[in-house]
């Protein structure tokens, strides 16, 4: 009896490995016959999602090169273009919007500067405003609007015609009423600046007697109201030729965070040609050591707010004249612009440089002069910048 009973399970063992045996070799012979593969899914746990039959190409992955990035020395340096317009609703045309495309892909400037162009009958007067060559402050407005969208930073600067270098008073009454009057032209324009995210604005442009002659108090004046409303970096842009006098003690105010500088400083005494691989040299010793000095005297950086070469023979000689009868040499503007970018970009004195400019500005329009241009995009786009 003891021993029936221990018999029983080798018995029953043996019967449940013969139908584990059976059951395998029936799941083998069907995966065969239907042909199938498997193939883990990928999902998390490694659960299969669905088998692929043996045609199917499994899409594997690509590799993606990454488009390097170039890593610019000095990012905040100003790689600008003057732009000017001198029409009523000159910023809010197809042609503004146009340009700005062509100066992004043509130069690759990260900024462009918009002057405004206030009227005043005569050069001692005392009445300035907005006229028929004044944008309209929604014109303005539009042209910051769609200078941002297009990925530019936006410098403002305002001029004054007659020249505003020419404008001189003989009371410091008359000098007041200037000044106030001044102020009342341009505050509309500053305030559509502050409220459109204007990155710079200058105080005034080239005021060469007032500058130099007008108390410190109505140009500190001047600098508290804009800074009032304004809240960007605040500039005033001096002439060139006022380099060779004692700087006002209103432009170490400290509201103003640099200095702009109209840069028109003649590389050689008479029109005669130039080797272009020359010119870098004269811009080191004729140029660089100015610039510098007025930053040392000041104790602020500078920016090169205008730099403009005619496209002629002689644009090295008297650079700041407009009509010349001498030939036309795109090389030899395209070498000047090229010297004074590549001692400027590296100079730590100097935080930004604005080529005078792309239209609308008679012999020193650029838009048609594609040597300069590509000097332009080759150092705007550098690493170095």
């Amino acid at each position: 009896m003891r021993l029936s009973l221990r018999k029983k399970p080798v018995f029953t063992i043996i019967l449940l490995l013969s139908f584990i045996i059976l059951l395998w070799g029936s799941l083998l012979a069907w995966f065969v016959s239907n042909g199938d593969t498997f193939v883990p899914s990928q999902v998390s746990g490694g659960a299969p999602s669905h088998s692929y039959s043996p045609e199917t190409t499994i899409a594997r992955p690509k590799t993606i090169t990454p488009t390097p990035t170039i890593k610019l020395k000095r990012p905040n340096f100003e790689t600008g273009m003057v732009f000017p317009q001198w029409q009523q609703n000159a910023y809010s045309t197809s042609s503004w919007h146009t340009g700005l495309q062509q100066i992004q892909t043509q130069t690759g400037a990260r900024w462009v500067e918009m002057p405004l162009l206030f009227d005043q009958p005569s050069s001692n007067s005392t009445d300035i405003a907005a006229g028929n060559t004044t944008p309209t402050v929604a014109s303005f407005a539009s042209g910051i609007q769609a200078a941002h969208a297009q990925g530019f930073h936006v410098f403002i600067i305002p001029l004054v015609s007659p020249w505003s270098g020419t404008i001189e008073f003989t009371t410091y009454a008359e000098e007041q009423q200037w000044f106030s009057n001044y102020w009342q032209a341009y505050q509309p324009y500053i305030q559509a600046a502050a409220q459109n995210g204007v990155e710079q604005l200058a105080i005034g442009t080239e005021d060469d007697w007032l500058q130099e002659n007008a108390p410190s108090s109505l140009w500190n004046q001047l600098i508290a109201n804009v800074h009032s409303i304004y809240t960007g970096t605040i500039t005033y842009d001096m002439n060139w030729i006022q380099q060779l006098i004692q700087l006002p003690s209103w432009m170490k105010n400290p509201d103003l965070k640099m200095i702009g500088f109209s840069e028109y400083i003649p590389l050689v005494s008479t029109p005669t040609p130039v080797d272009p691989g020359a010119i870098r040299a004269l811009w080191s010793e004729k140029v660089k050591p100015i610039i510098d000095g007025v930053a040392a005297q000041l104790g602020k950086p500078i920016i090169i707010s205008e730099i403009g070469y005619r496209g002629t023979s002689d644009a090295l000689y008297q650079p700041y004249q407009t009509f010349t009868s001498a030939p036309a040499d795109p090389e030899l503007q395209a070498a000047a612009f090229d010297a004074a970018i590549a001692d400027t970009i590296s100079d730590p004195s100097i935080e930004g440089i604005y080529a005078y400019a792309w239209d609308n500005v008679l012999t020193f329009t650029l838009k048609t002069q594609p040597s300069a241009l590509s000097v332009l995009h080759k150092w705007y786009t550098s690493p170095e910048a």
